[in-house]
């Protein structure tokens, strides 16, 4: 096949792609897609303290989620904070859900733990789906930043072994 057949048949199928992407771009419903994509916080400088409150609680406060996400600017929104006694108490109360959720997913890494995975074979020309049981195994890097994190926050520096023992208390109960 020489090059000029070649870009000849790359044309054609150009054209039939082209066809068919408008075909189907056709059928497509993009007020749904529009509808799907709005977000309910992007107000701008007129949201609601309210509407901001749960914004802060939804993004665990992290401001640049909150910004990007409300259409506020960041200084905008640490001037809400400021002159809000329920958004300071609300970002504060999302940094602690933010810790506690890190926390025992810390603890869940340093437990060790099981899921349930859907493993997807191809035998003899059918498809097996099968649910298998995958363990994994306590991660000890999950530990040592288990580890500093602790002694970070309690301003108190516990011994490997001393954490060590506290650890085996909260997981054997």
């Amino acid at each position: 096949m020489s090059n000029r057949e070649i870009k000849q048949e790359k044309i054609i199928f150009d054209n039939e792609y082209l066809a068919l992407k408008d075909e189907i771009s056709d059928s497509l419903d993009l007020d749904f897609i529009k509808k799907s994509n709005e977000n309910k916080y992007n107000k701008g400088k007129y949201i609601s303290d309210e509407l901001l409150e749960e914004a802060i609680y939804e993004f665990y406060g992290n401001k640049s989620l909150i910004v990007k996400n409300t259409g506020l600017t960041r200084q905008g929104l640490y001037d809400r904070i400021a002159r809000s006694e329920i958004l300071k108490e609300a970002c504060q109360n999302a940094i602690l859900q933010t810790r506690e959720l890190v926390d025992s997913k810390l603890m869940l890494r340093i437990k060790g733990y099981n899921v349930i995975e859907t493993k997807v074979f191809c035998h003899n020309g059918q498809i097996i789906k099968e649910n298998v049981v995958k363990h994994y195994p306590p991660d000890v890097n999950a530990m040592n930043t288990f580890y500093q994190r602790e002694n970070i926050a309690n301003d108190q520096v516990l011994s490997f072994e001393d954490f060590i023992k506290k650890i085996n208390i909260i997981i054997n109960g």
